[in-house]
């Protein structure tokens, strides 16, 4: 019997709908935080365990539960279940009750049907989870409530009171003031080069203001005086040049 509550109880921790063959089906349900009005108090969530006993049909989870852990055949482990199912059956005929281990009892009433009781409450199987009920009323208790800044008579002045005495500080860490100071560098030097672009000129680029094809045609003209000197420096370039 220990091991075929052991194997549902592990099932349904994974679990909603657990069938025993034969006897019923054990059905587990997550439980959201609530707030009960009534206590005052905000209950955490946790899974409840109930039963159906109309709900007896095999559907082959306890029995493949049962072939990974003793190796048995998927028809050896049923008939292993069912034996299981009419002992305890039979237990509860001859007692009236019945404990199924850690998940809750059974009590068989006059026209034989099957009364569950779950061996845990609420609180108690989110306690299991490490939660806890907060009280409401508690909680507010201890948050502070918001104060005006206190100033004594003889400092008051009209003018003071008009405007707002309360100063907050905020923590920033140096790592973020870094990661701005970079940031703002970095924008800077962006705005610089689109706000003063380096203006590319298309023209020519000259040494002086005098225009260059003037230079030119003054360089090429020879005044005739200038004409007869070179021919009496140099008669044998002209001579070489003649023939």
């Amino acid at each position: 019997m220990n091991n075929l509550f052991r194997h549902i109880e592990f099932l349904l921790l994974r679990h909603n709908c657990v069938i025993l063959p034969g006897f019923g089906a054990f059905l587990a349900s997550d439980v959201p935080a609530s707030v009960d009005s009534e206590s005052g108090m905000i209950l955490p969530p946790a899974r409840m365990y109930m039963f159906n006993q109309a709900v007896s049909l095999d559907d082959g989870l306890l029995a493949n539960s049962y072939c990974r852990k003793y190796g048995f055949s998927f028809d050896e482990a049923r008939q292993v279940i069912i034996r299981a199912s009419e002992q305890l059956k039979e237990t509860l005929r001859e007692n009236g009750s019945l404990r199924f281990g850690s998940i809750g009892s059974f009590s068989l009433g006059d026209e034989g049907n099957l009364s569950f009781q779950p061996s845990r409450t609420h609180l108690e199987r989110a306690s299991m989870l490490g939660y806890q009920p907060v009280n409401i009323s508690a909680a507010e208790a201890e948050v502070p409530e918001a104060t005006a800044p206190v100033t004594s008579s003889e400092e008051a002045t009209p003018e003071a009171s008009a405007h707002d005495n309360t100063y907050y500080h905020v923590r920033i860490s140096k790592t973020f003031s870094k990661v701005a100071a970079a940031i703002a560098i970095i924008m800077s030097v962006v705005l610089s080069v689109f706000l003063s672009p380096v203006q590319n000129s298309t023209h020519e680029q000259r040494a002086s203001v005098v225009p260059v094809g003037t230079l030119v045609k003054s360089a090429t003209v020879l005044h005739p005086v200038q004409a007869d000197s070179i021919k009496s420096a140099h008669p044998e370039r002209i001579a070489v040049q003649a023939d």
